[in-house]
This record gives structure tokens, sequence and C-alpha cells, in this order.
């Protein structure tokens, strides 16, 4: 599943060298006190995957698997000691795509609790922190889920990911000695490059007038948001989600607010107030954040409705 994937973000970037993320669940010895720890250990870890279009499939398939079985030796490692070491600009994610193994088994007598009472698995509505997630289950057939953002992806392009993913596995199934090139080749010429495309015709929004600090917090707060997302000037209307922030940075943005602040700050806070000019407000501690945290709170408030109506749709099987 991972050759399939890394050969179609190859495809789709026109690239030899592709990172995407993949679930691991183990529970490795080098934890301390890994053996009373409850519950799972679960992390998503970067996979990054070279390829050469004249390399033998056979041989990149075991490359491959080596890889993932060395990786797996440091499954431990947490998102921002990764992030971390990588050197990677923390308002970049360090892949946008992941992959989930559901293989866990569940015996038929888990499913009882007793003679009357019976358990049954039940569907509920699924959402992804990523723009792309690639859902796996394993039992007498594949089934194949792709949960994606509605604000990233359009249905009809992940039915045509699906596609494509589709045809990858079936290739890796009966063509064992051909080169990488010669399966990658069995995809459309026409999204060769297609996500490079894409992602250099991202433009931000700039229909907001800038609005400079005008309060020592304001400065405070604005200086940082340019530190962390890696831009010249942010104005104080600007949201911090909408600049390209996400869960690590995030957390990175909390830690520093609450050394600015030398105190705790909620970090449901930075989700209430997303704007320089509210949070700014709130942090300094006026009771009344004015317009710019009512309009944030509003609009906290339509994205949660938004994405509860997106949710019971995002599944595409």
């Amino acid at each position: 599943m991972q050759a399939a994937w890394a050969l179609l973000l190859g495809h789709y970037s026109a690239t030899r060298d592709v990172v995407f993320g993949a679930t691991f669940s183990g529970r490795p010895a080098e934890v301390p006190g890994i053996e009373s720890l409850v519950g799972p250990c679960v992390s998503n870890l970067p996979v990054r995957v070279h390829m050469e279009g004249s390399e033998p499939l056979a041989d990149w398939l075991a490359r491959l698997q080596a890889d993932q079985f060395m990786l797996s030796q440091h499954q431990y490692a947490s998102a921002e000691s990764i992030q971390a070491w990588s050197e990677v600009p923390w308002r970049s994610r360090l892949f946008e795509s992941l992959i989930v193994f559901q293989n866990y088994r569940i015996d038929e007598a888990a499913r009882r609790l007793g003679r009357r009472a019976r358990l049954t698995p039940v569907r509920a509505p699924e959402s992804t922190n990523y723009p792309l997630t690639i859902a796996v289950t394993p039992a007498s057939g594949l089934t194949l889920r792709l949960l994606y953002q509605p604000s990233a992806f359009t249905r009809n392009a992940v039915a045509t990911y699906a596609a494509d993913l589709i045809a990858m596995l079936r290739a890796l199934a009966e063509q064992r000695a051909s080169t990488l090139a010669d399966i990658q080749a069995l995809l459309p010429r026409a999204t060769h490059g297609a996500a490079t495309a894409r992602a250099s015709a991202r433009v931000r929004d700039t229909t907001l007038p800038y609005a400079p600090p005008a309060t020592e917090m304001e400065v405070a707060v604005a200086s940082l948001w340019q530190e962390l997302l890696g831009v010249e000037r942010v104005s104080m209307d600007d949201n911090f989600f909408d600049l390209g922030g996400h869960s690590l940075l995030l957390i990175q943005a909390h830690g520093r607010l609450c050394d600015i602040l030398q105190r705790d700050l909620p970090i449901v806070s930075l989700l209430q107030y997303p704007t320089i000019r509210a949070l700014a407000r709130h942090m300094s501690g006026n009771a009344d954040a004015g317009r710019g945290a009512a309009v944030a709170a509003e609009r906290a408030r339509k994205q949660r409705e938004a994405m509860r109506r997106q949710r019971a749709g995002a599944g595409l099987r």
C-alpha cells in the first residue's frame, strides 16, 4: 500500500522523492515504563521514499520494506521532535497525506456480554486532521476509504486519486518484473505534475486591508506569528489558520505566549481568538474583546457547524 501511494505521489508531484505519513501502533521496549503504560501507543511518522525510474520493482520493494523496519524502531519519537530534527520550518507540515492501517482484530467472543447482550459496531461520521487520509482495513478483501478535507480537495479529485491508487495496486500485483518507470507509465499523462502545478497556483487572499499592531501586546503576538509562519507581516485581522497555522504550530505558539504572559493560557484560547486583535485583547485581560473577538467567535462557530455538516460526506469509499 505504501509503495502504491509513493508511486502515485511521485507521479502527481513529478518528483523522485516523496514524503507521506504512516500510522504506527507498536509498544517499543525503548520507552521507559512501557510495560505499565495503559492504552494504545499510536504515532504518525513521516515516510520518505526515493524512486529511480530505472530501478527494478522487486529491488525497490525490498528496500522500502527494509526502510520501514528501521523506521519502526523509532516509532516512539514525537512529531515535535521529528519536525525539529528535520529543520523543516514549523509553518510547513512534514506530510499532508496519511496512511492508516486499521488491522486490529476483534475476537467474536469480545462482541458478547453474556448470553443476551451483544456488541454491534456502528458507523459514525469521520474527519481527518490532514488534507487526505487513506484508511486501509484488511479482511477477506481490502477496504480503502479516502477521507479528505473539502477545503483542500473536491470530491471528483479524490475519486480520481482513488481510481489511480487502485490502478497502482493492480500494477504492483501483475507486473512484478517491471521497473518503476514502467509502473508509473500506466497513470494518465495529463495528471503528471498536477499537484506541483496546483501548489504553485496557490496565492494568499489579500482582500483584507493591512492593519498594523497598535498595542504592545499586539506587537508581541504579531512578531511571534511572523516568526512561526515565516511571513513578513501579519494584519491584526488575519486568521492564524488561514495563514497556514496547524496543530504543531499551535502548540509552539501556545508555549511562547505563556512565556510572554508569565502565566498559563488555556490553549483553547488560540482557537477561540484566531486573530491577533482578538487574542491580544483577550491576553491583556480585557473583559470585552470587542468586535474582533465577536467576529472571531462567530467565525469559529460557523466553521464548527460546517465541519459537522461535512464530516458525514467526507468519507469516500
